[in-house]
């Protein structure tokens, strides 16, 4: 194998190592991945909030049997001191009908309004429950989306790695003389500085080669041609 064909297997493995080291650089999905954070964080805090107030219609409920179970007491009450017979005078039991009738009225209302916040309660549960099952739907989708983006920059970094070691290999075994010659040609050429001759043409520019030029290159031991469009070095291989 000849020095220029070393050269150029070793420049094709460096701008091998450059691409990926330009993927490695790419954190587009970041942006999306954080969106995702944030609005999930946002539906986790509405999701408390919903939960706080169901433990707030589970305290008025509580308070509301207490308040029924006091009037369903207070009614009794009143039916007793109405029906016990101690009481003759007209005007008291009128009195006690007043009273057992508006106490009738309150129980009733608390009833209705215990009934009202219950239903409350049992649709906010179920929306909760609902909430919660899309919510660790979309965690655990967020989480994937998250493993597999660490797995990616996990793969590409050790990738990166094994072609800057492959590319520095290769590049040490080039003869100093040609190594120079390289590097003062890359300033220009950029990563492309040996070209190998396809089809009677340069694979660099893509320009014919006369075939005086295809002859010289298919002959020299150790010269140099330089394509005289572009003036990379050409290689020629069977």
């Amino acid at each position: 194998m000849s020095g220029l064909e070393k050269l150029w297997q070793a420049q094709n493995k460096l701008k091998e190592y450059k691409q990926v080291k330009q993927q490695a650089k790419d954190e587009s999905v970041l942006p999306v991945l954080k969106a995702k954070k944030a609005e999930l964080e946002k539906r986790m805090q509405q999701l408390k909030s919903k939960k706080e107030q169901l433990k707030q219609l589970e305290k008025e409920i509580k308070s509301g049997e207490m308040k029924c179970s006091s009037l369903t007491d207070k009614v009794k009450e009143l039916q007793s001191e109405l029906y016990n017979g101690e009481h003759n005078n007209p005007k008291e039991l009128h009195g006690f009908e007043q009273k057992l009738k508006q106490t009738k009225e309150e129980l009733s209302s608390c009833e209705d309004r215990v009934l009202e916040i219950s239903q409350e309660q049992e649709d906010l549960s179920n929306a909760i429950e609902e909430i919660n099952a899309r919510l660790t739907n979309e965690k655990n989708a967020y989480k994937e989306q998250v493993k597999e983006y660490e797995q990616w920059k996990k793969e590409i970094k050790a990738r990166q790695e094994k072609l800057q070691k492959e590319a520095d290999k290769m590049m040490g075994k080039i003869d100093a003389e040609l190594m120079e010659l390289y590097q003062l040609k890359s300033k220009r050429l950029g990563d492309i500085v040996v070209s190998r001759v396809e089809d009677g043409s340069c694979s660099g520019c893509r320009i014919n080669i006369s075939p005086m030029v295809l002859k010289e290159i298919k002959q020299a031991q150790h010269k140099h041609i330089t394509c005289e469009s572009c003036g990379r070095l050409l290689f020629y291989k069977e």
